[in-house]
Protein backbone atom coordinates (compact mmCIF):
# COMPACT_ATOMS: atom_id res chain seq x y z
CA UNK A 1 0.00 0.00 0.00
CA UNK A 2 1.30 3.31 -0.62
CA UNK A 3 0.46 6.07 1.01
CA UNK A 4 1.08 9.99 0.45
CA UNK A 5 2.16 12.16 3.48
CA UNK A 6 1.62 15.99 2.53
CA UNK A 7 1.75 19.11 4.60
CA UNK A 8 3.60 22.18 4.36
CA UNK A 9 7.20 21.62 3.43
CA UNK A 10 6.07 18.12 3.43
CA UNK A 11 5.77 15.85 0.67
CA UNK A 12 6.36 12.14 0.62
CA UNK A 13 5.37 8.63 -0.26
CA UNK A 14 5.92 5.78 1.87
CA UNK A 15 5.23 1.95 1.28
CA UNK A 16 3.85 -0.46 4.20
CA UNK A 17 1.38 -3.43 4.50
CA UNK A 18 -2.43 -2.99 3.63
CA UNK A 19 -4.68 -1.19 6.37
CA UNK A 20 -7.82 1.33 6.52
CA UNK A 21 -8.52 4.95 6.69
CA UNK A 22 -9.37 4.60 10.12
CA UNK A 23 -6.12 2.88 11.26
CA UNK A 24 -3.87 5.15 9.53
CA UNK A 25 -5.58 7.85 10.86
CA UNK A 26 -4.80 6.54 14.48
CA UNK A 27 -1.47 6.40 13.64
CA UNK A 28 -1.18 9.55 12.32
CA UNK A 29 -2.25 10.60 15.71
CA UNK A 30 0.14 8.55 17.48
CA UNK A 31 2.85 10.14 15.37
CA UNK A 32 1.55 13.59 16.33
CA UNK A 33 1.80 13.05 20.24
CA UNK A 34 5.53 12.24 19.67
CA UNK A 35 6.22 15.31 17.64
CA UNK A 36 4.84 18.82 16.25
CA UNK A 37 7.07 19.72 14.36
CA UNK A 38 5.84 18.27 10.80
CA UNK A 39 9.35 18.18 8.90
CA UNK A 40 10.32 14.95 11.19
CA UNK A 41 6.28 13.56 11.27
CA UNK A 42 7.29 11.13 7.98
CA UNK A 43 10.63 9.52 9.43
CA UNK A 44 8.90 9.23 12.72
CA UNK A 45 5.71 7.82 10.97
CA UNK A 46 7.84 4.92 9.46
CA UNK A 47 9.79 4.24 12.04
CA UNK A 48 7.02 3.85 14.48
CA UNK A 49 5.25 1.70 11.75
CA UNK A 50 7.25 0.23 9.55
CA UNK A 51 6.75 2.00 6.28
CA UNK A 52 9.71 2.90 3.98
CA UNK A 53 10.38 5.84 2.16
CA UNK A 54 9.61 5.85 -1.14
CA UNK A 55 11.27 8.28 -3.94
CA UNK A 56 8.11 11.03 -4.57
CA UNK A 57 7.13 10.98 -8.30
CA UNK A 58 4.22 12.63 -9.96
CA UNK A 59 3.42 9.10 -11.75
CA UNK A 60 2.79 7.43 -8.46
CA UNK A 61 -0.88 6.90 -7.16
CA UNK A 62 -1.56 6.87 -3.58
CA UNK A 63 -4.13 4.76 -1.63
CA UNK A 64 -4.74 7.22 0.32
CA UNK A 65 -3.27 10.82 1.64
CA UNK A 66 -2.23 11.75 4.93
CA UNK A 67 -3.13 15.49 5.25
CA UNK A 68 -0.88 16.83 8.30
CA UNK A 69 -1.42 20.19 7.85
CA UNK A 70 -5.44 19.28 8.26
CA UNK A 71 -4.92 16.15 9.70
CA UNK A 72 -7.31 14.51 7.91
CA UNK A 73 -6.95 10.35 6.24
CA UNK A 74 -8.15 10.25 2.55
CA UNK A 75 -8.50 8.51 -0.39
CA UNK A 76 -7.15 10.66 -3.29
CA UNK A 77 -9.42 10.88 -6.82
CA UNK A 78 -6.98 10.73 -9.73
Amino acid sequence: MIVEIDGYETEAFVSGKKCSAGQLLWQMKKVIEHTEDHRHFTSLFCLMFGYDRIIYSDEISADFVIDIDTYRVYKPVY
